[in-house]
């Protein structure tokens, strides 16, 4: 991933697929877990933060693959990270 995406937010929640049914079927939760963050910053149960979300086709952008392997993955990557913990 360019640099330049993942250091303009706090988060970034990235979903590297294939066109096999196991990848697409992973894939698609990202749908789910964006909606239920969005709710949960939407409703102040969580404290405000920067997520991006993407969704690389490694089939059709190989060299974007998270590694050398060409398999799907999620990556959660970020510089928030001390702002999950308040004491």
């Amino acid at each position: 991933m360019p640099q330049e995406f993942l250091s303009n937010s706090d988060f970034s929640v990235i979903s590297f697929y294939n066109s096999s049914e196991e990848s697409k079927e992973i894939d698609g939760l990202m749908d789910g877990a964006k909606m239920y963050f969005d709710t949960k910053l939407a409703d102040g149960d969580w404290p405000d933060r920067q997520v991006a979300w993407y969704r690389i086709d490694i089939e059709k952008y190989p060299d974007m693959a998270f590694d050398e392997s060409n398999q799907p993955n999620q990556l959660i990557t970020g510089q928030g990270w001390n702002k999950l913990v308040h004491f």
